[in-house]
């Protein structure tokens, strides 16, 4: 054979070699496990992932078709630090219900980042739990979840039927805060808020927020701030109507367990006075706890998520007025 012949036979053999390649490359399945596989930031997810079958079984099905927030490296590593472990053995060693953790970062159907929607509940795969998508506090969109925000650092990268939506933190279900308090009475006695003590105590409140079952979100004014409304109204605490204070004191009260890190941005949540709302609005793009937004009046948070009992406390700077004519 001529060297021109075996060139031809090796070209031909090469661009066979070539096409079986690339038909072997486009006969392979993309699924979530190729991609998290092939993104060296999501390397400590995949081994997350790889240490419960069912959710591994999942991400290598190429039928899978879900909506993944795929914390990075980093993010993962900040949570276990936090956590007070060493390395992802560690949790996995901790009893930590890490499936939970891991199905409540799981969507079942894809969800473009143009198809969530402000202020919207996202229920993940974990059963009874839901996310938050809040499009209007940072320049990407912010996922809340219990007691944990993370920025949407990159959307809509595609695995398979499914989509990834890279976030810069871990969305946990559960609240590594220990509850401090065993209802938000002693939570208020705590914190010295004695005006809103005694405001309770006037209303015939105390054993309402003394119930360790209350599932509610508290904006607790300081003494500070009562002071200042009060003399505003012309009203002492012993001369302040008891209607008056009772509509101010549950205009205070939002049902449901609501952290900071749930607050979304420019939303409005109803309280125990019927019919009356408050929002919540970001000073800034960057700003990471909200103003909180009444009828007739804004308050700062001072002091966040103090978990008393099922509830949570925030501390503010001004006492909420309500329309008072209703």
């Amino acid at each position: 054979m001529s060297v021109q012949s075996l060139l031809a036979v090796l070209a031909i053999a090469l661009l066979a070699t070539g096409t079986n390649a690339r038909k072997l490359q486009q006969d392979t399945p993309v699924t979530l496990a190729s991609v998290l596989a092939g993104n060296e930031d999501l390397s400590v997810l995949l081994e997350a992932v790889k240490a419960v079958p069912d959710l591994l079984k999942a991400a290598q099905s190429p039928d899978t078709a879900v909506t993944l927030f795929a914390p990075t490296n980093q993010a993962l590593l900040n949570v276990l630090a936090a956590l007070g472990l060493e390395d992802l053995n560690a949790l996995l060693a901790s009893g930590l219900p890490v499936a939970d953790i891991l199905t409540y970062h799981v969507v079942g159907a894809p969800v473009m980042a143009k198809q969530l929607e402000h202020g919207a509940a996202i229920f993940p795969l974990l059963a009874g739990k839901r996310l938050i998508a809040d499009l209007l506090a940072g320049a990407s969109p912010i996922i809340r979840a219990v007691n944990s925000a993370a920025n949407v650092t990159e959307a809509d990268v595609p695995a398979g039927k499914s989509v990834i939506h890279i976030i810069d933190a871990v969305l946990l279900p559960i609240n590594p805060a220990k509850i401090a308090f065993a209802n938000v009475a002693e939570a208020a006695v705590a914190a010295n808020l004695t005006s809103l003590v005694a405001a309770l105590e006037k209303a015939n409140l105390t054993a309402a927020v003394a119930d360790p079952e209350l599932v509610a979100t508290i904006l607790a004014p300081t003494n500070e701030a009562f002071a200042a409304a009060l003399a505003a109204f012309n009203f002492t605490l012993e001369t302040i109507p008891v209607d008056v204070l009772t509509k101010v004191l549950t205009y205070h009260v939002a049902p449901g367990y609501g952290p900071t890190a749930r607050m979304v941005g420019n939303g409005t949540v109803g309280t125990l006075l019927a019919d009356q709302t408050l929002a919540w609005q970001y000073p800034s793009m960057t700003s990471s706890t909200p103003t909180v937004v009444a009828y007739a009046s804004n308050a700062t948070i001072v002091a966040k998520d103090v978990f008393a009992g099922k509830s949570v406390v925030h501390v503010i700077d001004t006492v909420l007025v309500p329309d008072l004519s209703s």
